[in-house]
C-alpha cells in the first residue's frame, strides 16, 4: 500500500511538471507563429447565362466569381474563403453556401455558385453579395450581383430545387407477368412428370442378368 501511494505521488509530480513546462513553452511557440495572410481581390463577377450583372431566375443560374491573390504569399499561397449571402429572406438556395481555395501569389481562381429558385410566390428583386475573407477573418473585397426571382410554383412534378423531373417511360411487357409465371409453372410440372415417367419405364435387364448369373 505504501509503494502504491508513493507511485501515485510520483506520477502526480511528473504530470504537474509536464503541464508547467507546456504552459511556459506555449507562449514562445505562439509568438514565433506567423500566419500566412491572404488578400483576395475580385477581378471578375457575372451571371453565367448572360455574362452580365443582372438576370431573371425562374429555375436556376450560376454566379461566377474570379478572385486574384494579391498578398505576397509566394507559390505556397494562402487560403481565401468566398461567402455569398442574399439581401433579404427569399426562397433561394445557394450551392455551395461557401467555398475556399488556397491561391498562390498573382494566381486567379474561379468560384461558381448555383442560385436556385425554390418556389417564389411573387417576383422579387434581390441582390447576392460575395465577400472574400482571409485566414484572420478580414474581408478583403466585396462585390454584388442583382437578379429577379420569378414566380415559380412547385408541384408534385418538380423537385425541391424547381427542376422538372423527367417522366420515366415504362414499357409494359407484351404478355402479363401472371401469364408468364403460369406458363413457367406448367412447363416445370410437365418436365418433372416426364422425367419421373421415363425413369420408371427404364428397363431393368442388366439387373436381372446380374441376378441370374449370381
Amino acid at each position: 500500500m505504501i509503494n502504491l501511494k508513493k507511485s501515485v505521488q510520483s506520477l502526480a509530480i511528473i504530470v504537474l511538471a509536464s503541464i508547467s513546462m507546456l504552459a511556459i513553452a506555449t507562449p514562445c511557440v505562439l509568438s514565433d507563429y506567423q500566419p500566412i495572410v491572404g488578400k483576395g481581390t475580385i477581378v471578375s463577377w457575372y451571371w453565367a447565362s448572360t455574362g452580365g450583372f443582372y438576370v431573371n431566375i425562374e429555375d436556376q443560374d450560376v454566379a461566377v466569381v474570379k478572385v486574384r491573390q494579391d498578398a505576397p504569399v509566394g507559390e505556397g499561397g494562402a487560403c481565401l474563403v468566398i461567402v455569398p449571402f442574399i439581401s433579404a429572406e427569399a426562397p433561394v438556395a445557394i450551392v455551395p453556401s461557401s467555398d475556399a481555395w488556397i491561391i498562390s501569389e498573382g494566381e486567379i481562381h474561379t468560384f461558381r455558385f448555383a442560385v436556385k429558385n425554390l418556389g417564389a410566390d411573387i417576383e422579387m428583386e434581390l441582390t447576392i453579395t460575395f465577400e472574400v475573407v482571409n485566414d484572420l477573418g478580414t474581408v478583403t473585397d466585396t462585390k454584388q450581383l442583382d437578379f429577379k426571382l420569378l414566380k415559380r410554383v412547385i408541384t408534385s412534378e418538380t423537385t425541391i430545387y424547381g427542376t422538372i423531373k423527367e417522366k420515366e417511360e415504362t414499357t409494359q411487357p407484351s404478355m402479363p407477368l401472371e401469364a408468364i409465371i403460369f406458363i413457367l409453372s406448367i412447363a416445370t410440372i410437365v418436365f418433372l412428370g416426364t422425367t419421373i415417367y421415363f425413369a420408371r419405364k427404364k428397363p431393368k435387364g442388366n439387373y436381372n442378368q446380374r441376378s441370374r448369373g449370381s
